[in-house]
């Protein structure tokens, strides 16, 4: 491995440009990467479920070197604070290990966002569900049909509706909302939460970047 220089070029917007984005959990990871005008170049989902801590280290940076091509930003989810401590401890040394391995393959230094955050760039509540966050992206590029869209779009609406009127519990809500409906859309369109996210997180860097 070749040592990268001491100081990495600031962060800028070009037409070629590429932005490698990173939502990272503790069973899985949401990869993506997107051009300077948003086009969805790659997407990609790495299951880390029964790995050690550095077994899922070690897949993370297998992948990372694989990546062909020139990366001009990174971006990776910034880990949200209530997690439970023994997550919020495993998910930042997971981020730091990404973070250096970018460092040491793309010479740059990652940025680092968080969901609610981003999710703005993408005209998407910052407390949006999962489900929510899968049916903007894949209408947005195009990895759904019309009749599941509106099929999920639907769902989700009557669902708003009954924890409205009160005839589910807030339980009920959250468990069909981040996990059901999500995993089933997953099934019907192979775009999974995860990716989503990083797709968002590098919308937003990119959005981010321009405003400067």
């Amino acid at each position: 491995m070749g040592c990268p220089s001491d100081a990495p070029p600031k962060a800028k917007i070009e037409e070629e440009m590429k932005v490698l984005a990173l939502d990272l959990d503790t069973n899985y990871c949401g990869i993506a990467i997107l051009d300077h005008n948003l086009r969805l170049i790659k997407r990609k989902l790495l299951t880390l479920s029964g790995k050690t801590e550095i077994q899922k280290m070690i897949e993370l940076a297998f992948y990372i070197y694989s990546i062909k091509g020139e990366i001009d930003e990174v971006v990776i989810e910034d880990t949200f604070m209530a997690k439970n401590p023994k997550t919020f401890k495993h998910l930042s040394r997971l981020a730091g290990a990404v973070e250096y391995l970018c460092y040491r393959k793309f010479n740059k230094e990652a940025h680092f966002i968080m969901a609610r955050q981003a999710r703005g760039y993408s005209e998407l509540k910052g407390n949006c569900k999962k489900i929510e966050t899968q049916l903007k992206i894949a209408k947005e590029y195009g990895l759904v049909d019309d009749k599941i869209f509106y099929k999920y779009h639907g769902k989700i609406g009557n669902l708003y509706q009954q924890y409205k009127d009160k005839k589910i519990t807030k339980g009920q809500f959250d468990y069909r909302a981040d996990k059901k409906f999500s995993e089933e859309f997953t099934k019907e369109t192979g775009l999974d939460n995860h990716s989503a996210d990083a797709i968002v997180l590098a919308r937003a860097l990119i959005s981010k970047l321009k405003e400067k």
